[in-house]
C-alpha cells in the first residue's frame, strides 16, 4: 500500500489486497502511516492503522487510496488508456496543476500571495 501512497494516480486489478499490516505482528505502521494520513480521513486511517487488516480494491476505491479498479483481462487497455490522456495533455499546464495544488495543501485558504502565481 506504501507504494500506492507515493503515486498521484493509481490503478488497481480487482483481486488485490491492501493494509498496514504491522500491527498484526507486532510492529508500529511507521512508514506508510505519514502519507495515509495525508490522504485519507483520520477515522480511515486508524480504522486502517489500528486494526493491521488487509481489505480488497473496491474498498481501496472507497477509501480513495486508488483511482480506478480493473478487471485483470482489462487492465493493459485501461493503463494504456490513462497513459494516452495523460500524454495528450499539455506537459506544463500539467507540472503547474500539481505545484498549485501542493503549494495549495500547505497555504491558508486566504493568503492572497498564493493564488495567482504559477510557481517557478
Amino acid at each position: 500500500m506504501e507504494i500506492v501512497l507515493a503515486c498521484d494516480l493509481a490503478l488497481s486489478v480487482s483481486h488485490a489486497r491492501f493494509g498496514l499490516p504491522e500491527p498484526r505482528i507486532g510492529l508500529a505502521a511507521f512508514g506508510g502511516l505519514h502519507r495515509l494520513s495525508r490522504s485519507l480521513p483520520m477515522k480511515h486511517v486508524m480504522e486502517i492503522a489500528l486494526r493491521g487488516k488487509l481489505f480488497d480494491a473496491p474498498q481501496a476505491r472507497a477509501y480513495g487510496l486508488i483511482n480506478q479498479v480493473i478487471t485483470p483481462e482489462d487492465f493493459e487497455k485501461e493503463a494504456d488508456c490513462l497513459i494516452d490522456d495523460l500524454l495528450a495533455a499539455a506537459p506544463l499546464a500539467q507540472a503547474a496543476s500539481k505545484q498549485l495544488f501542493l503549494k495549495g495543501l500547505k497555504a491558508p485558504l486566504n493568503r492572497r500571495s498564493f493564488w495567482g502565481k504559477i510557481p517557478k
